[in-house]
Formats: C-alpha cells, structure tokens, sequence
C-alpha cells in the first residue's frame, strides 16, 4: 500500500543515503586516486584519449556501479523501513475513522428515534396520557443523544482537542 506520506518518507530515507553514499564514495575516490599517484607508473595503464588514465575510469565506473547498486538497495530497505515507521500512524488513522463512523451512528440513532417518535405523535390526535408518554420517550431519546455528545466532548478534551 503506497500513500504519499509513505512515497515521501522513502524519498527522504533514499536522499539521506544518496548523501551517505555519495561522501564515502569521493573519500574513496581521492583516498585510491592519492595510493595511485605514489604508486610505480606500471599502475597507470595506457592513456584514454582526453588524456586521464583508463585505470581512473575503470575505477569511477566502477564507483558508479557500486553506488547505484547500493542505492537501489537502499531504496527497497528505504520503502520497507518507510512502511514499518507509518504503521503506528496508519493504525490511529484507521482507529480515528472507526471511532468517527461509530460516534456518528451513536448520534444519528437518538435523533432518528426522537424525529420518528415525534412525527408519529403527530400523525393523528392522541390524549394527554398518550402524548405524556410519546414526551417522555423524547426526552429519554434526547437524554441519551446528550450523554453521547457529552461522553465525545470529554473524549476530545482527554486527547487534547480544543473545545469548538
């Protein structure tokens, strides 16, 4: 599963390394350039035809190859570490949807009830006991929407949520 927050952090991790990867290599470079230059002329082969030692190119060749491969291998370990670091965030995104859904449902329940009842009471005309108890069915209904919004707001203040 690629998102772009997991694209973007492989992209990092993979910059970091290129940087690694690109110091040791010059360090390399120039500690193997300065072994060559106190080395007898038998280690320089013949000249290419810009005048550098066909040694040297073998050797930057060589650098290159050895830097990308690392560096494609890096970019798998990259992807792969990615992956691991975002998985604690996925799953409290995925916890925070759930919780949202079920929090919506927990709300929309009372207020469906509470509109039917009403509605109904409504429909044709009823006695005052038949609309005390159709009342007090409301009230219980909002009473219970109440508490669920005020069980949300206490939650949203634990998690450090400002009130709205």
């Amino acid at each position: 599963m690629s998102t772009p927050g997991h694209l973007h952090l492989t992209l990092i991790y993979v910059a970091i390394l290129a940087v690694i990867v690109g110091v040791l290599s010059l360090a390399l470079g120039v500690a193997l350039l300065r072994l060559q230059e106190g080395a007898p002329h038998t280690m320089t082969l013949a000249l290419h035809a810009e005048g550098a030692p066909v040694a040297v190119i073998r050797l930057v060749m060589w650098v290159v190859a050895i830097d990308l491969s690392v560096l494609a291998l890096g970019a798998a370990g990259a992807y792969a570490l990615a992956a691991y670091t975002l998985r604690p965030v996925t799953a409290a995104r995925e916890r925070q949807q759930r919780f949202a859904v079920a929090a919506s449902h927990e709300l929309r329940t009372p207020l469906t009830v509470l509109q039917g009842t009403l509605e109904a009471a409504l429909l044709r005309p009823r006695t005052p006991a038949q609309y005390e108890d159709v009342v007090r069915r409301a009230t219980s209904e909002a009473e219970r929407k109440r508490q669920v919004s005020v069980h949300g707001e206490q939650s949203r203040l634990r998690l450090g949520y400002p009130s709205p």
